[in-house]
């Protein structure tokens, strides 16, 4: 089975939700025109970190979404994966997190 992955390379509307919704709205459409089945947006796309607050993972739970892909950005640790578990925990939802490799140490 193909399963195609849009990368969301796109900059936010500084504090304005409703602009952001519209564009994220229609690169969603745009990505499925080109027959994605799965966009990512760059991180805190929406200025909210769904590890740390829950609002955002309920919502997109109750809007239809069965995961949650969260890409990330900074160094990892055992409380941002304590995070995850529990947004994926509260509501009862699949969360995939992707970040940069970690640093090999010679």
């Amino acid at each position: 089975m193909k399963f195609t992955v849009a990368l969301l390379q796109i900059a936010p509307f500084a504090d304005d939700e409703e602009r952001n919704l519209q564009k994220g709205l229609i690169c969603c459409r745009q990505a499925k025109s080109m027959a994605a089945d799965l966009a990512v947006f760059p991180e805190l796309w929406t200025a909210s970190a769904i590890r740390e607050f829950p609002e955002p993972a309920a919502q997109l739970v109750l809007n239809g979404a069965e995961i949650i892909v969260v890409p990330n950005a900074c160094q990892w640790d055992e409380i941002r994966t304590a995070g995850l578990k529990t947004r994926a925990f509260e509501n009862l939802v699949g969360v995939a997190m992707a970040n940069y490799p970690a640093p090999r140490i010679a």
